[in-house]
């Protein structure tokens, strides 16, 4: 009879024949983002994006230079309201 083979296990359980692709990966690196980001809460529950957009103006709507990236949370009245929630990368500079 031969001899038993031995196999390696990784982290999560699973055996390994490939010993040499245990090796750790490099971090990925990320560019950092330019600008702020913005978080308004507790707007009106009632207040649509557009009536939003429009308090601030078109200089602040996505692609005219001073914001890349929108998103809107829209709210729900009730008895219990839910209060809409914005969020916007502020790239203006102050």
């Amino acid at each position: 009879m031969s001899a038993p083979k031995v196999l390696s296990r990784k982290a999560n359980g699973v055996a390994s024949n490939n010993a040499p692709n245990d090796a750790p990966k490099a971090p990925r690196t990320k560019a950092a983002p330019e600008g702020e980001k913005v978080v308004v809460r507790r707007l009106p529950p009632a207040m649509t994006e557009d009536e939003f957009t429009s308090i601030l103006g078109d200089d602040w709507r996505v692609g005219h230079g001073k914001v890349d990236w929108f998103s809107y949370y829209p709210g729900k009245v009730s008895q219990q309201s839910v209060y809409p929630r914005l969020t916007f990368n502020d790239r203006s500079e102050c």
